[in-house]
């Protein structure tokens, strides 16, 4: 059975911080910090999406449509950061997870992302 202490001496791994993410993670970071904050910043987040050139409305649509299955099916409360902040979450993380395992066609990785989440 894994456990979340580690033994003494044992280094304990340090959760990356957004400056290590790459761009098109910080952008989803943002844009989900910022659509929890309230869903007046929509217009915002698609200027976000456009000005990044990550593939304009049709990845805001998908930010829009993954944002609306965990907001709708989420059985835990997950942890996010506020907007400004360097840390990224455990929960950040595994959202971060889910989109590349999409990305990449790893189902059984998105599974598994996707079902921690809700």
């Amino acid at each position: 059975m894994a456990s979340s202490i580690p033994f003494a001496g044992q280094p304990v791994p340090a959760e990356p911080a957004v400056a290590d993410l790459a761009l098109g993670e910080q952008l989803v970071i943002w844009a989900l910090r910022k659509r929890l904050e309230s869903p007046a910043h929509r217009p915002a987040l698609r200027q976000g999406f456009l000005l990044a050139g990550a593939g304009g409305p049709q990845a805001f649509a998908a930010f829009e449509q993954l944002f609306g299955v965990i907001e709708s099916h989420c059985r835990r409360d997950l942890w996010f950061h506020r907007c400004g902040c360097g840390c990224v979450s455990a929960d950040e993380l595994m959202i971060l997870g889910l989109i590349a395992a999409q990305q990449t066609g790893d189902v059984a990785a998105a599974f598994g992302h996707g079902s921690s989440l809700v």
